[in-house]
């Protein structure tokens, strides 16, 4: 239950800022120096491949099969049908 909130309270408190505050000079900063391409992004480049890899076929059908078949393992079946309803969402966005 502490996760939860841990995860909850900033996240809101992070959407009220970006509601009230249309631009912020840090958010420009940020998304100018993320998006611009350079010869000297030879350590971005690289982390932003790898860490948007698993969302990527063939990966992403790979790490729900693997969550599945944990929480099935582990006779977790609330996980198991929150897993398969988030899934199943995305899966019908693609139709």
């Amino acid at each position: 239950m502490r996760l939860w909130v841990a995860l909850v309270v900033p996240g809101a408190v992070l959407a009220v800022a970006a509601h009230l505050v249309a631009v912020s000079a840090l958010d420009v900063a940020v998304t100018t120096e993320v998006q611009e391409h350079r010869a000297i992004d030879v350590l971005l480049t690289p982390l932003m491949v790898a860490v948007s890899l698993p969302g990527n076929y063939p990966w992403a059908e790979l790490l729900f099969g693997f969550a599945c078949l944990v929480t099935v393992s582990k006779r977790d079946w609330r996980t198991f049908v929150f897993i398969l309803s988030a899934v199943t969402g995305d899966l019908m966005g693609l139709a």
